[in-house]
C-alpha cells in the first residue's frame, strides 16, 4: 500500500496527529509553500501542513489568557505585544531569547512584585534615572502609572537603544528620555560585550563567557555629574547593568548623599565577580550611607535582608534611607 503523501513528506496528518520527522523537511509556512508551489507537495497535504501550522496561533490565543500578554500583532516583517495591565506595546526581536514581551509570554509576567513596590516607592512627579534601561519596560511602566514623573533611561548599546527608541514612540511616551550612553564611576568611553540572543546581558565585561560576542564602544558618565548636568534632584534609580552595579553607585556617591534616593538595584554572585567585588560589598557601601536592603516577598511586602551567601536565591534589591524613607519602609514592610 502506498503510503499517503503527507506521511511521506513527514507532515502533519489531516486529524492533526503527529508523523515521523523527515530531515530536512520544511516547517515553516513559507518553505512549505515554496514546496507546493515547485510542484513537490501535493495540493491536498499542503493545505493539511499549513493547517496544522496555523493552528499555532489558535494555541496562543488560549496560552496568552495566562499571561500578562493581552494581545500578539503580526504585521509584514514584525510582531508586536501589548501588555494586559498597562498596555505597553513590544516589538519582538526574533533573536532575542530573553526579551520582555517573551519573557512575560513564557512566565506569565515579568518581575510582577518588584515592579509593583517600585512603583509603591515612586511619588507622581519624581525624578527617575533608568540605567541599563533596554528595551524600556520599567520606564515605560514608570511613564504610564506615574505620568507626572520624568525618566531618564541609560542603554549605552545602539541596537538595544534603537529598541528603547522605537518603543517610546510606538507607545506614545514623550515623559522618557532616552539617553545613549551609559553610566559608570568615571567618564570615559568603554567596549560592551553584547549578543542579540540575550540582550538584555550585555555588559562591559563578557560576564557570559559566550563565545563570538560583539563588542561594541560606548561613552559612559558618573550619575553624579550627568544629574549636575540635567540640574535635578534624582529621586529614584533602578540599576540593572550586569555586574557593574558598583561602578555605577561610586559613580553617584554625591547624588547619595545629597538626594538620597531610593534605589532597585540587580546584584548577581556571577555577574558581580568578574568585576571584582561580591553584593554584600554593594550592601556595605549604601550601609555607610544610611541606606537598608530589602527583598520583596511573595505577597508583595519589604522584607528586611542581611547578607548575601551561597544559599541566597533573591537577585532584586530595594535600598532605602533610613530617614529619607522611614514611612515608607514603615508602610510596606511585612508585619510579623
Amino acid at each position: 500500500m502506498t503510503e499517503p503523501s503527507f506521511r511521506r513528506n513527514g507532515l502533519p496528518a489531516p486529524d492533526g496527529s503527529a508523523s515521523p520527522q523527515t530531515p530536512g523537511l520544511p516547517t515553516t509556512p513559507a518553505s512549505l509553500r515554496e514546496l507546493f508551489e515547485s510542484g513537490r507537495l501535493p495540493k491536498s497535504a499542503f493545505i493539511e501542513a499549513m493547517h496544522a501550522l496555523h493552528g499555532r496561533l489558535h494555541d496562543y490565543a488560549r496560552y496568552i489568557a495566562r499571561t500578562d500578554i493581552a494581545r500578539i500583532e503580526i504585521s509584514d516583517g514584525e510582531v508586536v505585544m501589548t501588555t494586559r495591565e498597562h498596555g505597553l506595546r513590544f516589538i519582538v526581536d526574533p533573536a532575542d531569547r530573553r526579551t520582555t514581551p517573551v519573557e512575560i509570554l513564557n512566565f506569565g509576567h515579568y518581575e510582577k512584585f518588584e515592579g509593583d513596590m517600585m512603583l509603591n516607592l515612586i511619588e507622581d512627579g519624581d525624578v527617575v534615572f533608568d540605567v541599563g534601561a533596554n528595551a524600556g519596560y520599567y520606564s515605560m511602566r514608570i511613564a504610564r502609572e506615574r505620568p507626572r514623573s520624568r525618566i531618564h533611561a541609560f542603554e549605552p548599546v545602539p541596537p538595544t537603544f534603537a529598541l528603547l527608541a522605537r518603543h517610546l514612540e510606538l507607545n506614545s511616551i514623550t515623559t522618557v528620555k532616552a539617553h545613549p550612553f551609559g553610566l559608570s564611576n568615571q567618564e570615559g568611553t568603554i567596549v560592551f560585550h553584547y549578543y542579540p540572543e540575550g540582550s538584555g546581558n550585555a555588559s562591559a565585561l563578557n560576564v557570559s563567557g559566550r563565545q563570538g560576542v560583539l563588542q561594541i564602544t560606548s561613552p559612559v558618565e558618573p550619575l553624579d555629574a550627568v544629574a549636575q548636568r540635567l540640574g535635578c534632584q534624582v529621586d529614584f534609580v533602578k540599576c540593572d547593568v550586569e555586574g557593574a552595579e558598583l561602578l555605577v553607585l561610586r559613580g553617584a556617591v554625591a547624588t547619595l548623599e545629597r538626594d538620597r534616593p531610593g534605589l532597585f538595584v540587580e546584584l548577581l554572585r556571577k555577574w558581580s565577580a568578574p568585576f571584582g567585588y561580591h553584593p554584600n560589598d554593594v550592601i556595605d557601601f549604601l550601609g555607610a550611607l544610611e541606606y537598608q536592603a530589602f527583598v520583596v516577598d511573595s505577597e508583595g511586602h519589604l522584607v528586611p535582608f542581611g547578607r548575601v551567601d551561597e544559599q541566597t536565591l533573591e537577585t532584586n534589591y530595594f535600598f532605602l534611607h533610613t530617614s529619607r524613607h522611614r514611612q515608607l519602609i514603615e508602610r510596606f514592610s511585612a508585619r510579623a
